[in-house]
């Protein structure tokens, strides 16, 4: 079962209570959770993901946080790999 976590840490999560309910979750608990991590925002906090985390699932980095770094690996696609994949299955 798909169950989407939410992760914004430049917005304190009682803010983001009344638009996500219960998906709001920190960084830590949302990555422990996650298979698929989507990257929307270019926030500094990202560049400092568990690299151990970042290896064992799959990134899909929409804003360039992790291109240049050498978390890039089979499991990391940049945006434009992504929006490729996307056409793909249209």
């Amino acid at each position: 079962a798909l169950k989407l976590l939410v992760c914004e840490p430049q917005v304190k999560p009682m803010e983001l209570k009344p638009l996500f309910g219960d998906r709001v979750r920190s960084i830590n608990e949302a990555l422990a959770h996650a298979d698929i991590i989507v990257l929307l925002v270019a926030h500094t906090r990202f560049t400092l993901l568990d690299q151990h985390l970042i290896h064992t699932r799959v990134v899909l980095d929409f804003c360039g946080v992790l291109q240049s770094s050498k978390q890039a690996q089979k499991n990391f696609w940049p945006t434009a790999t992504a929006a490729c994949m996307y056409m793909k299955h249209k």
